[in-house]
């Protein structure tokens, strides 16, 4: 199915749209969760903060290929967010995603013409619900500024405004598999729709029969 399909439809309100974030929404270039932190700390002048980044990059990598060597099954794209987002106070990213990167997200990264598909269905009923990876900060804060209806994104684990790790440590594919079936009434007796690009739809097979359609898009 593609968005030019969707036209010939003129009532969505039996309709929910999931939305993949990166590689659909925005670039294929833009990996949101490690742009963002990496933006974080470039506004903020955080030095420390840029060279742990480069660090755990090249620690995850290694890490990533020895267990695939010994066929372990840790998540290390989960345990290197946890790293990465760690201590961090969630009021301070908060604003920095209101304040700025909304601004360099608006600008540069999104697909506008995706985005005017989206609003056209939103018009005619449909539900539209981000479905991600990416932590919640940034998604929660773009699907708001985008008007979506709900966001469902890999929550952190918080304590006294703090980060201290992640509530949600699945690997893509099992994390969206699980707010799937924890959101049933976002969606039940619904059109499911799925918005996504080609290389996500390569490594997320396994929950594409979930859907009704599935429409991949380019960016």
């Amino acid at each position: 199915m593609l968005l030019e399909d969707l036209k010939a439809i003129t009532n969505f309100n039996n309709y929910v749209i999931f939305v993949d974030l990166d590689g659909t929404i925005t670039s294929s270039r833009i990996n949101n969760t490690y742009h963002f932190i990496m933006a974080f700390y470039k506004i903020n002048r955080r030095t420390i903060g840029l060279l742990l980044f480069m660090f755990l990059s090249c620690i995850a990598k290694i890490l990533a290929h020895l267990s695939a060597l010994a066929r372990f099954s840790l998540n290390w794209n989960a345990i290197f967010i946890s790293m990465l987002f760690f201590g961090h106070n969630v009021n301070q990213l908060k604003y920095f995603s209101y304040v700025w990167y909304k601004i360099l997200f608006c600008l540069n990264l999104i697909n506008i013409n995706l985005l005017k598909v989206l609003k056209y269905l939103k018009k005619g009923g449909a539900r539209i619900i981000m479905l991600t990876s990416c932590p919640e900060l940034p998604a929660q804060i773009i699907a708001d500024f985008l008007k979506f209806d709900s966001c469902l994104a890999r929550r952190f684990t918080i304590k006294s405004n703090r980060i201290i790790g992640l509530m949600d440590t699945e690997s893509v594919s099992m994390l969206k598999l699980k707010h799937l079936s924890q959101n049933k009434h976002l969606y039940n007796k619904k059109m499911k729709i799925y918005i996504l690009d080609g290389t996500s739809a390569k490594t997320e097979y396994k929950i594409l029969k979930f859907f009704d359609k599935i429409i991949i898009v380019q960016t």
